[in-house]
């Protein structure tokens, strides 16, 4: 049986989601991660402490979030204030430079399954292990996957080139 959070608990938890956070938005998609988290734990077995629980919860939520943030710099672009995110890995798909028109003509080429791949990686910044997991297959399999995906768009974004040349 789940436990009820009062009024007052669950206000305490958002200050302290709050603190970490420093704006709105994340700290409620950091309490609603924390109480995510509890429920599908509940259901398993007993949690003696729940405000304590959800308070590692919501720091461990949001120290991997920090680090993810390390991955995945964020810098300026040029003098304006849009950001874009710079990907340190040489591997990365950000450094394929490649057209709208080639997206699109290469996104129309792409089987479901791919798509979907390059959804979690490349638009999702999922790692190798977050999309293994989530796909329940092996983590060698999934970095296959992607090795295979990059050498099929640079060959479309080759063949685009060459039609266009």
């Amino acid at each position: 049986m789940t436990t009820m959070f009062s009024e007052d608990e669950l206000n305490q938890l958002f200050r302290y989601c709050l603190t970490l956070a420093k704006e709105e938005a994340s700290a409620y998609d950091l309490l609603q991660d924390g109480l995510e988290s509890y429920l599908k734990k509940q259901t398993n077995q007993s949690i003696e402490k729940p405000l304590n629980y959800l308070r590692s919860v919501i720091r461990n939520r949001f120290i991997d979030s920090l680090r993810k943030e390390q991955r995945n710099p964020i810098t300026m672009v040029g003098d304006t204030d849009a950001y874009q995110v710079t990907e340190i890995d040489f591997q990365s798909l950000e450094q394929i430079q490649i057209s709208q028109q080639t997206l699109e003509n290469i996104w129309t080429k792409l089987q479901p399954l791919e798509r979907e791949l390059m959804h979690f990686w490349a638009v999702e910044e999922w790692t190798a292990q977050e999309i293994a997991n989530h796909l329940k297959i092996p983590r060698g399999t999934v970095l296959a996957r992607i090795h295979r995906l990059r050498k099929r768009i640079v060959s479309f974004d080759l063949d685009s080139n060459r039609e266009a040349g």
